[in-house]
């Protein structure tokens, strides 16, 4: 399945817990419609120009963490940079929190599924420990932005030190690259949901 399918059933798994998005739901046909045409124009020097000032702010995001900060909390930077930038770009231009599971030379680091996703939201914020989901940020023309993959697979060994250089990963479907995304939530209050932690704007 494209990434684009996944994103739409993605935003159509956020209805089970957003009513106000529910109430306001496109039918899945507009919905993908809508999400085709924005990805057919990623080439669009515009959309070029918020990949620059995207790269730009996720540089002064994590500038503001700890390395290990961005290895643990992938919520909290993701939420960090979603903030910073629609305090910036037009609600019009969208930027998603993204939830899902990532495909690493073959191998699902966190075997993520509907109902493990359901059962985390259903428990609340979590006061200890770490959840084995992750979380990235996609832009409608379809490119995903991950803060903290890189320095993640680092942190396992998975990854030289040197990655280290560029920990900001942008991703399109169909380029060559060792990964692979698959959105199965997309939800802008998710780090809310889930998480107690402090992020920083």
């Amino acid at each position: 399945m494209s990434y684009l399918s996944q994103f739409v059933s993605s935003l159509q798994f956020l209805e089970e817990f957003n009513e106000e998005y529910r109430a306001g739901a496109p039918d899945e046909d507009t919905l993908r419609d809508v999400l085709a045409e924005l990805e057919s124009r990623h080439d669009d020097p515009f959309y070029n120009d918020v990949l620059a000032a995207i790269r730009s702010l996720s540089n002064g995001v994590l500038a503001k963490y700890r390395k290990e900060d961005v290895v643990n909390k992938c919520h909290a930077v993701s939420q960090s940079l979603w903030e910073t930038y629609n305090n910036i770009f037009p609600p019009e231009v969208k930027l998603s929190i993204t939830v899902g599971n990532i495909i690493y030379k073959g191998k699902n680091l966190y075997n993520l599924t509907k109902d493990g996703l359901r059962e985390i939201i259903k428990q609340g914020p979590a006061v200890v420990g770490s959840l084995d989901v992750h979380v990235w940020l996609t832009l409608e023309e379809m490119t995903v932005i991950d803060l903290s993959i890189i320095p993640t697979l680092v942190h396992r060994g998975e990854l030289p030190e040197s990655a280290l250089a560029d920990p900001i990963l942008f991703w399109r479907e169909g380029m060559e690259s060792d990964f692979e995304f698959q959105p199965i939530l997309v939800d802008n209050e998710f780090m809310h949901r889930v998480d107690r932690v402090r992020y920083t704007v």
